[in-house]
């Protein structure tokens, strides 16, 4: 059967035709360079051996598919830069939001334990103090209660100074 064309009943008033270009909010902070150099330098998942031990519900030890999680991702702004990047597998990725802030709170120990945490970093991506951040976002699940304190203690000690040995 042949159909004929639809027709508009109205014309396309002049300039609604064309599409909108799409924001640049997100390109401005887009490195994709930098991510690509994270990707290739982290390989596998680089929460599940902590997940495993004290969360194996967590994580699927036969999810094999990766995603490079911005740790802070708020207010529609990714930066793109080492202390935000973490490597994750797709199921701790979508547990990562879900179990907020132990799930942060992860993440920055991470970072910390490989040398990656760089305050200044974290300041630019999140617009507080790293301090600040852990005395608002106390963990509720006793197994992160170490890893906050110990991010709570790095975070005083390097209060006010630069963060020159952080490996990048």
């Amino acid at each position: 059967m042949k159909r004929t064309p639809l027709q508009r009943k109205t014309p396309l008033k002049p300039g609604k035709a064309r599409l909108k270009a799409k924001s640049t909010k997100q390109r401005k902070f887009r490195d994709v360079d930098l991510q690509q150099h994270y990707r290739d330098q982290n390989e596998v998942c680089e929460l599940t051996p902590w997940l495993k031990r004290y969360f194996p519900s967590a994580c699927n030890v036969n999810d094999y598919s990766l995603d490079l999680h911005h740790i802070n991702a708020g207010h529609g702004k990714r930066y793109d830069l080492w202390t935000n990047f973490i490597r994750v597998s797709r199921t701790v990725h979508d547990w990562i939001p879900m179990a907020f802030p132990e799930g942060t709170i992860l993440c920055l120990w991470k970072k910390l334990t490989k040398n990656e945490l760089d305050l200044s970093e974290w300041k630019t991506c999140n617009g507080m103090h790293l301090e600040g951040w852990l005395s608002v976002n106390q963990p509720t699940t006793p197994a992160f209660y170490p890893l906050w304190e110990e991010l709570l203690a790095y975070a005083e000690m390097r209060d006010g100074s630069s963060d020159e040995n952080c490996v990048h």
